[in-house]
């Protein structure tokens, strides 16, 4: 499988080696934690909320990781973090609770696998995500991991792209669906093809944070090779005009702002002809050599075995290719065990094609099984101790909040485990997805959600309590992505409650082959802001002290203590 993997540029290397001494530097007192903290985060290294303790984010290119990798992640993950990897919406992983002297072995250990933290942070370019079904999806235009891999190649090898204005995104979505979510990036490519020639319509300065904006359409179609000399372009015009100087202003969709869409357009043309004046070296681009798992072997009869059946349903899914299944495995909150980790990835590696994909919805996808061997697959998954819901029509996908980051206000897992817990026994004629940040700056993806929340603080009668700002209506797709409008604050202890009476009633309001989008436009987001009103009042901390505690927490709120 080494044909679809990245190569690391040795300048990358370098920079993985030399952080040895930078730690030591550090260590000894020779650096400073500003100096340093501007070393470490470029190279994917984050201090935690937990003093003293980091985060190791690894960048998984279009979301793939071959099962050595994944295996070294877990044993890594096991031997200097607390023992699970955490799948994130941007398709890394991430190892937490890692202490600083221990960060240079684990880049040397992924180097040596083929794996690079550099740029998992930072004014940097950050990982190039693709449609988690790219290659086997039946309404792709192609498959664009090959692309996706292409470009990282191309963009990482530049030091200058690892001190952008700020972070840079890309993603390609293979289909106007947009499961990489490419209309609200920096930069978005969707595959199409006109006149059996491959190439992609180009969005850009898209974004979600605290100012969320969908990307403009800066091409109709471009063959699919020159998508190296677009990213460069617009790369280039966001390193100049990006504003330097204020960081809450300094991403591409600011400078998009500032100058207006024509403008925006007329800017990236020029930096596209002067590109393509200087005829840019590119990587080749790779086929994907990914097969299916030639093995016959069985575990017995599946026809006998009601579980399998249900979560064959629910969790496998019949690809372009005949015969071939790709299979969901869902992950609390995104979060695996290594041991969990390891036996799914020997089960890509022996029953699948060798490979896993992670997954904006932060889970894991093992894809090419035959149907001869789904129920070997299943048998396997059973001993990882990962829950298979047959009910999960609500899925909740939500950042680390503050448990561990240290912009978080709020405890986002604990709000999305409680929100699961309400629906636990509930099955809707519709999927309900939400997406919920522990601040502002959208790494839960909640201004594209249909139902989406933020974490904040509020104050009553000389007390903090955690709060949540409720968005709904969003979706993403190409020409056709919406922000999602805000419709209340409520506070954080009524979220679960709320959604669960608006989702019954929800219920009874849906039409036949009515989609969520479909209902929440015509009657949802008015009913739900109108229910929001019956719990948007905090109760006082004599009668209810629990509203002024986040979930899982006895002491009472406050955003600076975790």
């Amino acid at each position: 499988m080494d044909k679809i993997t990245y190569r690391i540029p040795e300048n990358a290397v370098e920079d993985a080696l030399a952080f040895r001494r930078e730690v030591e530097r550090f260590i000894s007192g020779q650096t400073s934690a500003t100096a340093f903290k501007a070393l470490r985060v470029p190279m994917g290294i984050y201090e935690q909320r937990e003093s003293d303790t980091y985060m190791v984010r690894i960048r998984g290119a279009a979301g793939i990781f071959l099962p050595h990798q994944a295996n070294l992640i877990a044993d890594l993950a096991e031997k200097f973090g607390d023992g699970k990897v955490h799948v994130t919406t941007r398709q890394d992983l991430q190892i937490h609770r890692v202490l600083i002297q221990d960060t240079p072995v684990i880049l040397e250990r992924l180097i040596e696998a083929g794996l690079s933290t550099r740029g998992g942070g930072g004014n940097t370019v950050r990982n190039i995500s693709a449609c988690p079904h790219a290659g086997v999806c039946r309404d792709e235009a192609f498959d664009v991991s090959p692309y996706a891999l292409a470009l990282t190649e191309y963009l990482i090898i530049d030091r200058a792209n690892f001190n952008l204005p700020r972070k840079f995104k890309v993603a390609f979505s293979g289909c106007g669906q947009d499961c990489s979510l490419a209309s609200v990036t920096d930069l978005g490519f969707f595959a199409h093809s006109q006149s059996g020639i491959h190439g992609f319509s180009v969005y850009a300065g898209g974004g979600m944070g605290a100012h969320s904006t969908i990307g403009v359409l800066i091409e109709d179609f471009i063959p699919a090779q020159e998508l190296f000399e677009v990213a460069e372009a617009v790369k280039r015009l966001f390193d100049k005009y990006g504003d330097r100087t204020n960081r809450h202003k300094a991403r591409l969709r600011f400078v998009l702002e500032r100058f207006g869409t024509e403008e925006f357009r007329r800017l990236y043309k020029l930096e596209l002809e002067q590109v393509r004046l200087e005829g840019i070296s590119t990587p080749r681009i790779k086929p994907n050599g990914e097969t299916a798992s030639k093995s016959d072997a069985s575990y017995g009869n599946p026809h006998n075995d009601h579980n399998f059946l249900v979560w064959r349903s629910k969790y496998a899914t019949s690809q372009k290719q005949a015969n071939l299944y790709m299979t969901n495995v869902p992950l609390e909150l995104g979060l695996i065990t290594s041991s969990s980790l390891k036996i799914i990835a020997d089960a890509a590696s022996q029953i699948g094609n060798g490979t896993l994909r992670t997954t904006q919805q932060q889970g894991l996808q093992l894809r090419n099984v035959p149907e001869s061997r789904l129920y070997d697959l299943y048998k396997t998954l059973q001993v990882t101790g990962i829950s298979f819901p047959a009910i999960k029509s609500v899925k909740c996908v939500a950042c680390t909040g503050a448990s561990t980051c240290r912009l978080g206000l709020c405890l986002s897992r604990g709000l999305a485990t409680a929100i699961e817990a309400e629906f636990s026994e509930i099955e809707f004629p519709f999927e309900v997805p939400i997406k919920i940040s522990g601040c502002p700056n959208s790494c839960g993806h909640h201004p594209i959600a249909p139902i989406g929340l933020h974490g904040g603080a509020s104050r009553a009668g000389g007390r903090l309590f955690p709060v949540y700002f409720l968005y709904a209506g969003g979706k993403v797709g190409e020409g056709a992505a919406k922000l999602g409008q805000l419709v209340a604050k409520i506070p954080a202890k009524a979220v679960p409650a709320l959604l669960r009476e608006f989702c019954m009633a929800a219920t009874k309001e849906h039409r036949a082959s009515e989609s969520l989008d479909e209902l929440l436009h015509r009657w949802g987001i008015d009913h739900l802001g109108a229910l929001a009103e019956k719990y948007k009042q905090n109760p006082s901390y004599e009668d209810s002290p629990e509203f002024y505690r986040d979930f899982g927490c006895a002491e009472d709120f406050s955003p600076a203590r975790r």
